[in-house]
């Protein structure tokens, strides 16, 4: 799977890019959102929705973000908006990997991609679900999935990789915690991935 695996590592590179032009750019939004976001009212919910689901094409912070998603609406409604986001992310991430896939078909031998879809069928929720928390990884898994899986599964391995982390961020921010606490969160978001992953590799296995 050589060629299917290049077009991962472009598709990684090309995220890194624009992640990089979007710091030395420094738009306002996209290193401090904040700002943006200084009321509880359905406007600043929404805006908050659509640049998490951004987030798969522009580099927005989304950590920093769901932390103030807790801060203004509260733990669950926090955790709901950044939810939505990042399931909004996911399906955008899905509409870019269909669009690609007879580019991909095109570039790759037929046997390549049949391997690759079996991969992805098999791994690919999985895959969604355990780089939920890792900036590129999450986007690069979305679009590459939107290859081979249905919507509906891109989007529920999403939900369930998102949940942990929406509601430990939301949580962060509700309780109006530090830097460590943040951090902190992410990583018990990393472990708690794992923990699905590990599920999921039994329950396939059986």
């Amino acid at each position: 799977m050589k060629r299917f695996l290049a077009v991962v590592g472009l598709i990684m590179t090309l995220l890194l890019v624009l992640f990089v032009v979007a710091e030395y750019s420094q738009l306002s939004f996209l290193t401090d959102p904040t700002p943006w976001l200084d009321k509880n009212s359905p406007g600043t919910a929404l805006l908050a929705i659509l640049l998490l689901s951004a987030d798969v094409v522009i580099p927005v912070p989304s950590s920093i973000m769901m932390t103030v998603n807790g801060a203004l609406f509260g733990i669950w409604l926090g955790a709901a908006v950044s939810l939505l986001g990042g399931l909004g992310a996911a399906l955008i991430g899905f509409a870019l990997g269909r669009w690609m896939t007879p580019l991909v078909q095109g570039w790759v031998s037929q046997q390549e991609w049949e391997q690759a879809r079996r991969f992805l069928t098999r791994w690919g929720s999985i895959g969604i679900i355990i780089t939920r928390p890792i900036p590129i990884l999450a986007e690069t898994m979305s679009i590459v999935a939107g290859t081979s899986l249905s919507c509906q599964e891109v989007l529920r391995a999403s939900f369930w990789g998102l949940l942990p982390i929406a509601l430990l961020y939301s949580l962060s921010g509700a309780m109006a915690t530090d830097l460590i606490t943040s951090l902190a969160s992410f990583f018990i978001s990393l472990a708690m991935a794992g923990i699905f992953w590990w599920v999921g590799r039994r329950f396939i296995r059986k």
